[in-house]
């Protein structure tokens, strides 16, 4: 039988991808929908309001182009956004460790600034008595800033993860026939267009993730410099005609399968063939398509004249894969301290994500660091036969783009155990609320079920004894009696347990209710523009002046008979704010009145008046302040 469906939403930094698909018959991840779209040149701009908006329109866009309505959906964060530590405490319980790791947080926390934070015990095989944690924390200004994004496309964040996870759920599902047989770690790497996403695993086991620069624009940074032209110009020419290296090896090449190390590579060492596709009407300059582009470079040489057969496009590449390869050499390196397996050798490398499209890079990757090094295919075992043709064309037009977005539905589809949660901690301790309420309510429903069976089989019983009485009977009914007793005892403390039950739940609507209240005020709503004329300087949830008559009601009853009177506070709402000097006091009341009339009308998430009542209170001509009495009916 078919599982829940699942939507990741990779927004990476030159494009914006999703996947919906579910766990189909036979435990195979199937895609229902996927979608690509550049973000053009919100690429350059920073992180704020503009962009926000512009990826929110893409997306939008990328969901109507794809006919899809999207609910809700996993994300994640990455590159200089998050932060990632390693840590090595003692072993200790789990409810101290939660104490410790909070303390280490609030201490490798950047400045003074609110952090989202998760962590995650690794499974090292490490002699040392220790435990390993990988930290993941993320400023909460950027998991807003996310959220936003969603929230302009009527999309709820369900939860947003550390980046390199997604990538690590990916291989673990599409490689999973192969794990067990593994002999010492792998290395996987997405490459994306700003930074890279590193994980080392073993088996279903994560040993390291790390995010880190450089990416794929790294080479077409190098295109543009050497040939001095337009980045545009220069990542078109990539994608055309980009290779590093001979693409297509000797026959007699193969590789050594040995650690990697510093020391140069013996005589016997042999590379395995990793074979592309060249084009056949590859020129020294490019394809015989670009001839335009190749006659402006040609019109504008960077430099020189050259020697015949020297090509700039291939040397800038193979320049600027050394500074990349170093990198990820680094990124080694640094696994191995951070987890103390400095004894521990990577036998294999994958590449994906949109930078391994580059011809030759993963044959380039194995020569220089003497690692068998290959492309990994996130579509591989992943059945997509539910798309529809434009979707599976680009889906395989390039499918190492789509690791990420893969990843974040495989981890939910699958019940990973190695996820993170970077939602802020109000969000958190809110869904803890919710999945605590509605056990309760379960376990009291049943529990009440469970009282309700039993009272009436001994009232039953009862009445069929009476007809067969005798002294030894009688004596039997007399203690079923008093059983009934401490039975209708224990059900009265269960309607007492109801009856709190019920009052959380009560507390949650309310809490709900205020929240819609305060999103209508502060015009978040699609149906309400606010008045540019008015300016809110004032929004409480509670009345300082001339507050209603709190209202009372007896409490239960104590072992004594007596009940307390339990007072409630109104229910208000406060608003204070102006309206501009270019209107009259006329048009200024008008606009407060209008702002009244809409805000009487407006329903809440149970499709109910939030605002039973509003009473204006003028200081002067201009300033106003309204008092509106939520509706509790």
């Amino acid at each position: 039988m078919a599982g829940n469906v699942y939507t990741g939403i990779d927004i990476g930094s030159e494009s914006v991808k999703f996947v919906t698909a579910r766990r189909g018959k036979g435990g195979k991840l199937q895609i229902l929908n996927a979608g690509s779209a550049s973000i053009g040149d919100l690429a350059s701009l920073p992180d704020g309001e503009t962009r926000s908006e512009g990826i929110a329109a893409i997306l939008k866009g990328l969901m109507v182009d794809r006919r899809t309505r999207i609910r809700k959906a996993y994300t994640c964060v990455s590159g200089k956004k998050v932060i990632t530590r390693y840590a090595h405490v003692p072993p200790m319980p789990p409810k101290r460790l939660e104490k410790v790791m909070a303390f280490e947080i609030d201490n490798e926390a950047p400045g003074d600034e609110e952090v989202a934070a998760d962590f995650k015990l690794l499974d090292l095989p490490n002699k040392d008595a220790e435990f390993t944690i990988l930290v993941g924390m993320a400023k909460e200004e950027a998991i807003e800033g996310q959220r936003k994004t969603f929230d302009a496309v009527g999309i709820k964040m369900e939860d947003v993860t550390l980046g390199s996870l997604p990538l690590f759920h990916s291989f673990i599902y599409s490689k999973r026939a192969e794990l067990d047989s593994m002999k010492a770690p792998w290395a996987v790497v997405d490459i994306g267009a700003e930074r890279m996403e590193m994980i080392v695993l073993y088996g279903r086991k994560l040993y390291f993730a790390r995010s880190q620069a450089p990416g794929g624009n790294v080479f077409t940074e190098a295109i543009r410099q050497e040939l001095r032209i337009p980045l545009e110009a220069a990542e078109k020419i990539k994608r055309k005609r980009g290779r590093i290296g001979d693409v297509q090896p000797p026959a007699d090449d193969s590789v050594p399968l040995i650690p990697m190390d510093d020391s140069p590579a013996d005589d016997d060492v042999r590379i395995i063939p990793i074979v592309s596709n060249p084009d056949d009407e590859d020129t020294a300059l490019g394809f015989a398509d670009d001839k335009e582009m190749i006659q402006e470079i040609a019109d504008n040489p960077p430099s020189a004249a050259r020697p015949q057969g020297d090509d700039p496009v291939r040397r800038a590449l193979e320049t600027s894969a050394h500074s990349f390869i170093n990198s990820i050499r680094s990124c080694l390196r640094f696994f191995k301290v951070q987890t103390k397996l400095q004894n521990v050798d990577i036998t294999r490398i994958y590449i994906t994500g949109g930078g391994a499209n580059l011809p030759g890079l993963a044959r380039h990757i194995q020569r220089r660091l003497r690692i068998e090094t290959l492309e990994f295919d996130p579509l591989e075992n992943v059945d997509y036969s539910a798309v529809d043709p434009a979707g599976k064309e680009m889906l395989e037009a390039d499918p190492f783009a789509f690791a990420t977005a893969l990843g974040l539905v495989a981890g939910r589809a699958f019940d990973s155990s190695m996820d993170m949660s970077l939602l802020p901690k109000a969000d958190k301790e809110r869904q803890e609320f919710m999945k605590r309420s509605v056990y309760g309510w379960a376990a009291a429903a049943a529990f009440t079920i469970s009282i309700v069976a039993m009272a009436a089989g001994s009232y039953t019983s009862t009445r069929k004894l009476d007809r067969f009485t005798t002294t030894e009977q009688k004596t039997l009914i007399t203690r079923a009696q008093s059983k009934e007793t401490q039975l209708k005892n224990l059900q009265d403390k269960n309607a007492d347990l109801a009856a709190k039950v019920a009052r959380l739940g009560e507390l949650a609507l309310e809490s709900r209710t205020y929240l819609a209240a305060i999103s209508v005020l502060k015009g978040k709503t699609q149906t309400y523009e606010f008045p540019r004329d008015v300016t809110l300087s004032q929004l409480r949830t509670y009345s300082n002046t001339n507050p209603p008559a709190p209202k009372t009601r007896e409490g239960k009853a104590n072992k004594y008979g007596q009940r307390a009177l339990i007072s409630e506070k109104p229910k208000v709402l406060t608003v204070a704010g102006s309206v501009s000097d270019t209107a009259g006091a006329p048009q200024a009341r008008k606009v407060v009145r209008g702002l009244i009339d809409y805000l009487k009308d407006v329903e809440g998430p149970l499709g109910r008046k939030i605002f039973k009542q509003a009473t204006p209170e003028y200081a002067e001509e201009r300033n106003f302040r309204i008092k509106f009495v939520l509706n509790e009916e």
